[in-house]
């Protein structure tokens, strides 16, 4: 699929700066679509694009400007521009329904009944899916580690491949820091969900990583652990 092709789902992505590559270039996914419309995405970069654009879309619908009766406008404006772009209107509600319902701690707990009963709804206008059976592209695409980093994504796979090496056996507060540090170095965006990264970390690792609690739960002390995080840090720069 050529990038002048692809139809994000949201739309939201093209609001932040993220950041991909091609030709071992680094650039922002805006300079992907306005400069290189020709360019064939591979799966690593839809993956990428899916990710951004979901995560863009949690970040907008967290804004206070949300209540249960501006949102349902809002979400159905966003549907309606994807099927008007030609997207199949079931995959963006299995989608989105999927992503509400198996994290809701991305989205705002006053909203998430509101949403889960407006896609419903909008569901029973077309052909009824079992909401119980998950969406195998779906998983897929939220369940790659490489495919959420800023960065060109051939790189993205050696990278994880190097840290799943150098650092075998990494969990608990060493991943928080392993996190950071990815964030330090632009890897992972600012605002990623320490939530979506120890989920992503327990699908991609083969060793067992600690609680939930022992990653997300830690709080980094700039006396105590600036020694690891330097080393984390100084280690990915020569991955980059």
């Amino acid at each position: 699929m050529k990038v002048s092709e692809y139809n994000p789902m949201y739309g939201l992505l093209f609001n932040f700066e993220y950041q991909t590559g091609i030709d071992g270039k680094s650039i922002t996914v805006n300079e992907l679509f306005e400069e290189h419309p020709d360019f064939e995405l591979t799966d690593i970069h839809l993956d990428q694009l899916f990710y951004f654009d979901l995560a863009s879309f949690q970040i907008v619908l967290k804004d206070e400007y949300f209540t249960p009766q501006t949102v349902m406008p809002y979400i159905r404006e966003l549907f309606d521009n994807f099927r008007q772009n030609g997207g199949d209107p079931m995959d963006w509600l299995n989608l989105t329904f999927e992503s509400v319902t198996l994290n809701p701690q991305n989205y705002r707990t006053d909203l998430i009944t509101t949403i889960e009963k407006m896609l419903i709804d909008v569901m029973d206008n077309f052909t009824r899916p079992s909401i119980i059976k998950l969406n195998k592209k779906a998983k897929h695409k939220t369940e790659t580690l490489a495919g959420v980093l800023q960065c060109e994504p051939e790189k993205a796979k050696i990278i994880i491949d190097s840290i799943k090496t150098e650092y075998k056996g990494v969990g608990g507060k060493q991943l928080k820091l392993l996190s950071i540090a990815m964030q330090k170095v632009g890897l992972l965006p600012e605002k990623f969900n320490m939530a979506q990264f120890y989920r992503l970390c327990e699908s991609e690792f083969s060793w067992d990583i600690a609680s939930p609690q022992a990653v997300n739960d830690y709080i980094f002390s700039p006396v105590k652990d600036a020694g690891t995080l330097n080393e984390f840090t100084k280690y990915l720069k020569t991955l980059i």
